[in-house]
């Protein structure tokens, strides 16, 4: 499922004209909480794991990357899922995402889904 998108941008680039790795994280982080969100309609989720993030190709400035999510697996206080963006047809990163439900005070709760969303 898209999640949404993003528009590099000369501020995004780091030394050789390339988008700074780091910068690329913090795309991957909100676009995976983003997509957290959505499939469990939970008003405050915690990113608990970004695990196996695989960073296969350079990104320049004015390419658009597109951020999916995929087969998401809700446990009781979790979700888990896959989230990859690409340039065109071209992957330029995959990550494994988890977040976990929490309350006001920081403790987890139970996720109850409110909608199912289709890959």
């Amino acid at each position: 499922m898209l999640i949404g998108s993003k528009l590099i941008k000369n501020s995004d680039l780091g030394i050789g004209g390339l988008l700074y790795g780091g910068r690329l994280l913090e795309f991957v982080a909100e676009q995976a909480a983003i997509y957290a969100r959505k499939c469990t309609g939970a008003p405050h989720l915690l990113g608990y794991r970004f695990a196996e993030i695989v960073i296969s190709h350079p990104v320049r400035e004015g390419e658009i990357l597109d951020f999916y999510g995929e087969s998401p697996t809700v446990r009781t206080s979790s979700i888990t899922f896959d989230l990859f963006a690409r340039s065109g047809t071209t992957e330029i990163v995959r990550a494994r995402c988890t977040f976990v439900a929490v309350d006001d005070q920081g403790q987890k709760y139970p996720i109850v889904l409110l909608q199912r969303l289709e890959e």
